[in-house]
């Protein structure tokens, strides 16, 4: 684990008391032998939200540019549920 960039991204939430839904993209590899996910990168689009909804254009010319440096480095997007 990337401990700085998670300390950021705790900081991040944190300054708006985790009172805003965020989405990002996750990129990684799906690991065969025991079902997981290892997630890499993570691209979070322009986005807007309140607590209870989040605003994002999921056709977004970024999203394009990330999933092809993601296909550059043998990543692809994968999902994740908590």
């Amino acid at each position: 684990m990337d401990f700085d960039a998670a300390n950021q991204f705790q900081s991040y939430v944190q300054s708006f008391a985790f009172q805003r839904q965020r989405v990002a993209l996750l990129y990684g590899k799906y690991k065969a032998d025991t079902g997981g996910v290892l997630v890499e990168a993570i691209y979070e689009p322009p986005q807007d939200g309140g607590p209870d909804r989040v605003v994002w254009n999921r056709k977004d010319p970024e999203i394009d540019k990330a999933d092809a440096i993601a296909t550059l480095l043998s990543l692809q997007r994968v999902r994740y549920r908590v």
